[in-house]
């Protein structure tokens, strides 16, 4: 789910360390001994931590639930393991809804985090809506480089969907 043969290798290195429970979250800070806010800097309300920030968070569970409405996907919101196990389970094959689903989760954890970073090291915060932009612009520019795409009904319906030219992808 998080090495592939289509990843991002800055994405993929974040959720990977976001699965590990490696992040630098704030949870973590005050394990380690520093005395800092505990506070999510995005929903302003729950206590950050790798499950709150992926995604219980009222701020990144909506970047979520957009995101994975674009891929065709229309499930419950849960944690960033249960979206693992769920894509383990049902995105094992090759085909754009499979592959979708693991970059779309992958950039937005990276880009999760990167709101998170900005907002705490730069002060700079943007709107949930311009973030899902960005992983969505992110993603469909990965996406001109796929080749050898079946022509099958649902891989065209996803590609028009996403602004793409049919004819570019689906050479087989």
């Amino acid at each position: 789910m998080v090495w592939h043969r289509w990843h991002i290798p800055r994405w993929s290195f974040i959720q990977w360390l976001a699965l590990l429970g490696r992040l630098a979250t704030k949870d973590r800070l005050r394990a380690w001994g520093l005395d800092n806010d505990t506070s999510c800097v995005l929903c302003q309300g729950g206590f950050e931590s790798h499950s709150h920030l992926f995604f219980e968070c009222s701020f990144t569970s909506i970047i979520w639930e957009v995101v994975k409405a674009k891929c065709g996907f229309v499930l419950p919101s849960r944690d960033l393991m249960d979206e693992i196990h769920w894509g383990l389970t049902h995105c094992k094959d090759c085909s754009i809804q499979s592959r979708l689903f693991k970059l779309c989760l992958a950039a937005s954890v990276y880009y999760i985090w990167k709101e998170r970073n900005g907002r705490i090291f730069q002060q700079i915060g943007y709107e949930s809506t311009s973030v899902v932009r960005l992983i969505l612009e992110e993603v469909k520019a990965s996406m001109t480089s796929w080749r050898h795409v079946s022509r099958s009904a649902t891989n065209i319906c996803l590609i028009l969907k996403w602004g793409l030219n049919v004819d570019l992808l689906c050479t087989v």
